[in-house]
């Protein structure tokens, strides 16, 4: 497996990174039946902001020239709701909470290349 990239990215340039990865959601080979309750998602934003044990690490991989994410769509789709003030984490909004805090939530973004794709398909069969 070819590792492409692997980036440490702050919580509020979360969709910013992921803008500029030019990310194809369509052909996302994990299949995701939901995306979990607000509840769900709610706690698991808190637990990466107050430091609890939560993954905080999202695979990509590039497929015919595109990232697809491998890993982490339901994840990565509370942080965005979070961001996008959707959602909150024990009733404060994203702009509720200081940048100091927010700029410390670090999240891992790997890219690796085609094989694995070919390696989650496989795993996951």
């Amino acid at each position: 497996m070819t590792l492409e990239d692997i980036k440490t990215v702050s919580l509020p340039d979360t969709k910013k990174e992921l803008r500029q990865m030019e990310i194809d959601y369509n052909r996302s080979p994990q299949t995701v039946d939901g995306y979990g309750s607000e509840n769900d998602q709610s706690i698991y934003v808190g637990s990466i902001i107050y430091g609890l044990d939560a993954p905080k690490d999202f695979s990509f991989s590039i497929v015919n020239g595109k990232c697809v994410i491998i890993d982490g769509v339901k994840r990565l789709n509370a942080i965005i709701r979070f961001l996008n003030s959707e959602i909150t984490v024990q009733g404060k909004h994203f702009k509720d909470f200081s940048n100091e805090q927010l700029n410390n939530t670090k999240l891992t973004f790997t890219t690796v290349g085609s094989e694995g794709t070919k390696l989650f398909h496989a795993f996951n069969q």
